[in-house]
């Protein structure tokens, strides 16, 4: 008897499914600089060239360096950087409980899609489940992911396949096709690190890079105008529009083995413990 094999879809959140960056951690952390009294604010420019330095606490230290205006010594820079991540987290949490983040356009479309095609879905991604498990229940629903993978259950964080690999001991892989779908160069590192074919669907806060690791690499899910195909070798997606028919392509095709795991090119931003 033939075992019927099953599709399951590992989503990254954010950058992926929500519009988190600038429409989240960027208003979390004006917040927290108001709530402290400080002058210190970031627009969307400022906050795109931030994110090339990682992590909230990290990204904060960062910019109080760099920064003639700021009037924190470098003495305190260290402590107010840690005490204002703490209070951007905590904003942050009740924004994702009030349904304040966006979802990234067609995400909503796409879960749907291949939730009715009996697909399995989880999420895996190496953000804090604080945010994330209250983020994708409000947006997505309470029953919508079989599992969560975050950054709560792994010791290293994307690049490291080390969430991709966890997760995969949740499902039985040897009667399943897997893919994932990731908004990043970290992200994609991961996946590739595990061995799973990835959809990358780029954001505009996603640098130019080497995706050729990915089977399929977009500049959205294909609801916008300016969503575009930016890597299609095995022209899977020729109109732009990343349907279910599309990834579960994906993941029957399976890995790209015969491609190197490493990615050359200009690093991705990644966007993990924003």
């Amino acid at each position: 008897m033939t075992t019927r094999r099953t599709t399951t879809v590992f989503f990254d959140v954010d950058g992926t499914l929500v519009e988190s960056e600038q429409h989240g951690h960027r208003l979390a952390f004006n917040d927290a600089f108001a709530r402290a009294g400080l002058d210190d604010r970031w627009d969307e420019a400022t906050y795109a060239d931030l994110l090339a330095v990682t992590g909230g606490a990290r990204r904060l230290a960062a910019w109080f360096a760099q920064d003639p205006s700021s009037a924190v010594s470098t003495a305190s820079v260290a402590d107010l950087s840690r005490r204002l991540h703490r209070e951007k987290t905590r904003i942050f949490i009740e924004m994702c409980h009030s349904g304040a983040v966006p979802e990234r356009a067609g995400a909503q479309r796409l879960v749907a899609e291949l939730a009715a095609s009996g697909a399995q879905l989880a999420i895996t991604t190496t953000g804090s489940r604080a945010w994330v498990e209250p983020l994708v229940t409000k947006l997505f629903g309470v029953d919508t992911f079989a599992f969560m993978i975050t950054g709560d259950d792994v010791l290293n964080t994307k690049p490291s396949p080390e969430a991709y690999l966890m997760a995969l001991d949740r499902i039985d892989h040897e009667c399943a096709d897997v893919v994932a779908i990731e908004d990043s160069m970290p992200g994609l590192k991961a996946s590739v690190g595990a061995n799973i074919p990835t959809v990358l669907v780029a954001n505009a806060e996603t640098a130019p890079g080497d995706w050729s690791n990915a089977a399929l690499a977009l500049t959205g899910f294909g609801d916008l105008p300016a969503d575009t195909v930016v890597f299609d070798p095995s022209g899977l997606c020729p109109d732009g529009l990343l349907t279910a028919s599309v990834v579960t392509t994906v993941a029957r095709t399976g890995p790209a083995s015969d491609r190197s795991s490493t990615t050359g090119g200009t690093p991705i931003i990644d966007m993990e413990h924003a």
